[in-house]
């Protein structure tokens, strides 16, 4: 068993963390829920960071009343697949600094709110 006593310094390397600021916002394009309908939500995520980002996870999770329709997801226009696990969709994307990336994808509601 070895013990220290005293003041002591060390010299560190330098270390910089960057804080990374992203904006996210979610419309839809209907006001109201009616059993059969398809509504389709669209995100827009802003990269406000001085840095690109490189696989920040994009999560939403769909109320137990709404069946994702498959093929419906699109990043900027062009399909995409999404990871599904029960209500919960993700998807893994880089977002350079400045840029905006929109998603969208649609569901179809299996029973209104009452």
């Amino acid at each position: 068993m070895s013990t220290c006593v005293g003041p002591f310094t060390f010299e560190s390397n330098e270390v910089e963390t960057e804080i990374l600021d992203i904006t996210i916002t979610k419309q839809t394009d209907c006001a109201y829920a009616v059993t059969g309908k398809t509504i389709c939500y669209s995100f827009q995520i802003i990269n406000n960071s001085p840095i690109d980002t490189e696989q920040i996870i994009f999560e939403d999770e769909l109320d137990a009343r709404l069946s994702y329709i498959e093929e419906s997801f699109e990043v900027d226009g062009l399909p995409e697949k999404p990871e599904l696990s029960g209500q919960i969709i993700q998807y893994a994307l880089d977002i350079p600094s400045g840029e905006t990336v929109e998603i969208k994808f649609c569901v179809t509601v299996n029973s209104a709110p009452s």
